[in-house]
């Protein structure tokens, strides 16, 4: 209402002051083409910084959980559905209920909703719509699988494991069993595994691009032995890839690469270390984060109850409890066999009022500029403060990742639901939580369950598999349990995929006009490509498109299963198959 009338008065004319009139977007944008005909207009190269506002990374993080999850589950039910059309199953295309599941999704990601600056009404609303977005997109999934699962060819007993990302992978999966299971088998191959309770867990190894792969149990094997070694304090960890120590409040105080032979933290210092600072805005509570709030921290170095909560063929996992304040947190510290990643399962019970809380680690590791995940990209900023504008860099956005890479190495933190984060001076910092008291008194007080990781890397970011691992962590794979049958459907399949390791598939759904299938995909290195994308066999035409669908190029037939194309550094295409 303020603006408005401020608006009125501004349109009425105030010596001294403009005067505006209200239009629309597409209004304003034709006028300054107008306006602009001919002259020489100023480009600005980089990010359109904004030096405000920089709580919003962080504030109502639990809307910020149900907006990452709702992205990807409603990729997910696009997948499956498109690929029982690819497939030729009976199973309908639920095209009317995709559509309203992205609706809802986009409908909360209006510019004071999702930022967490709205009143506490708006995110009862909010997390009733994405509750219903995800129970929607959960039952669109498993109708998909299943119209899947009955028509594949299982030469056994075992488990469908079913990859949603656009790369082959290995994943931890898990899995209600029965019975219980000597083995799993890939190939004839013993993969490593864990059977207790009713649950089978174990490494898919080599799932297929954006398809399935089943895994046979074996009738017999070995016992699974540990494939890290623990102390029984919980506090020395040794893996395969890992040297770890942690001190009586569960932070690292030794992480030694054994593949790189380096230390990966500071000497002297202490990695997944929880800091919490006083944050009191001038104002703007929701939105704003001062530059003067890193003056008032206090870590939460009190002990802590440790101990070891599993340590199987599959996966060590330390579990660390601790109170503070007038929280409670426990964290699952997890290594795992097949990824150098290390992973930070955490519930916080958050009861603070006007505080910041971070996890920090000081990485031995010295570069400039930090490398920040974004849409369709990434991008560069400066690790140091030597001007005004970089100063004012004290808290930037990111999306699954933040890395920093010197020449031949490099480490990055990833996240499943956060957005905030500072690298400073060789400090990488995930902003968990906050707990302003405006416009919604009671925003983040509660319960909250997020995952963030650290990945030591040989190389950059690219090399390192900084980008495969974001998504990784964000998707894991689907699996179920699927006894010997005979099926037209293969045992391991992929619709899609690309050869060249920088170009990410990002999205495979029908196509608008019910046409076709379309394929979308970027190319996330920066890095100017040849590649093939690879098809179905039944694939008559391969169509490039705008992101509107419409052709903006001749159509190709496969040759040897593929189609060759060129891309831009951080280019997105997009492809229509047309299936025979």
């Amino acid at each position: 209402a303020e603006m408005l009338e401020l608006q009125r008065r501004l349109a009425y004319g105030i010596p001294g002051a403009p005067r505006t009139r209200q239009s629309t977007s597409l209004a304003f944008f034709e006028e300054l083409e107008r306006r602009l005909a001919g002259q020489d207009v100023p480009c600005w190269c980089g990010e359109f910084y904004f030096e405000y506002h920089r709580g919003v990374f962080t504030t109502m993080a639990r809307n910020k959980r149900y907006n990452r999850l709702a992205e990807f589950k409603n990729a997910d039910a696009e997948l499956f559905s498109a690929l029982n059309l690819a497939c030729g199953t009976a199973h309908a295309y639920p095209a009317e209920a995709l559509a309203h599941n992205w609706e809802l999704t986009l409908l909360n990601q209006f510019h004071d909703i999702l930022p967490g600056s709205s009143i506490e009404k708006v995110y009862e609303d909010s997390m009733e719509q994405y509750e219903q977005v995800l129970a929607s997109d959960a039952a669109l999934i498993g109708d998909a699988q299943n119209a899947l699962a009955a028509l594949v060819r299982a030469d056994g007993d075992g488990v469908l494991v079913f990859n949603q990302l656009g790369f082959a992978r290995d994943a931890l999966v898990r899995v209600p069993v029965e019975a219980p299971v000597a083995g799993v088998l890939a190939d004839g191959r013993p993969l490593p595994f864990r059977w207790a309770d009713g649950e089978l867990c174990f490494v898919a190894a080599e799932l297929p691009a954006k398809g399935w792969r089943h895994y046979r149990f074996a009738g017999c094997a070995s016992a699974p032995v540990p494939f890290a070694q623990v102390s029984e304090d919980g506090r020395r960890i040794t893996t395969p890839f890992y040297e770890a120590e942690l001190d009586a409040c569960g932070a690292f105080t030794r992480l030694y690469d054994t593949a790189a032979q380096r230390e990966v933290l500071k000497p002297g210092a202490r990695g997944n270390v929880f800091q919490m600072f006083e944050d009191r805005p001038d104002n703007y509570d929701a939105w704003n984060l001062e530059q003067y709030y890193s003056e008032h921290m206090w870590e939460l170095d009190g002990p802590a109850e440790l101990s070891v909560e599993e340590n199987s063929a599959v996966r060590c996992c330390v579990l660390v409890k601790r109170a503070f304040s007038r929280s409670a947190m426990e964290q699952r510290i997890v290594f795992y066999p097949h990824t150098r990643r290390i992973d930070f399962i955490t519930h916080v019970d958050w009861h603070e009022e006007h505080a910041l809380l971070k996890a920090a680690f000081p990485v031995d590791v010295y570069a400039t500029r930090a490398r920040y995940d974004i849409q369709f990209g990434s991008i560069e900023r400066d690790t140091h403060r030597n001007t005004s504008w970089d100063a004012a860099r004290f808290e930037v956005c990111a999306h699954k990742w933040a890395d920093l890479s010197e020449a031949g190495y490099g480490v990055a933190l990833l996240n499943d639901c956060k957005y905030g984060c500072d690298i400073h001076d060789g400090v990488m910092r995930l902003s968990l939580l906050r707990a302003p008291t405006h416009p919604n008194p009671n925003a983040d007080r509660g319960a909250h369950t997020f995952t963030y990781a650290l990945l030591p890397h040989e190389g950059d970011y690219r090399t390192g598999g900084v980008v495969r691992e974001g998504y990784a962590l964000n998707c894991p794979a689907y699996a179920r349990p699927l006894a010997a049958q005979d099926g037209p459907l293969p045992e391991s399949y992929s619709f899609v995929s690309v050869d060249a390791p920088g170009v990410v598939v990002e999205a495979v759904k029908r196509a608008e006009d019910g046409n076709g299938i379309i394929v979308r995909l970027y190319e996330a290195w920066g890095m100017r490509t040849r590649a093939v994308l690879s098809v179905p066999g039944s694939t008559r035409a391969v169509t490039p498109c705008t992101a509107m669908e419409d052709a903006c190029g001749e159509a190709a037939v496969p040759e040897n299963g593929g189609i060759p194309f060129q891309i831009r550094p951080f280019e997105f295409k997009t492809f229509r198959i047309e299936l025979a």
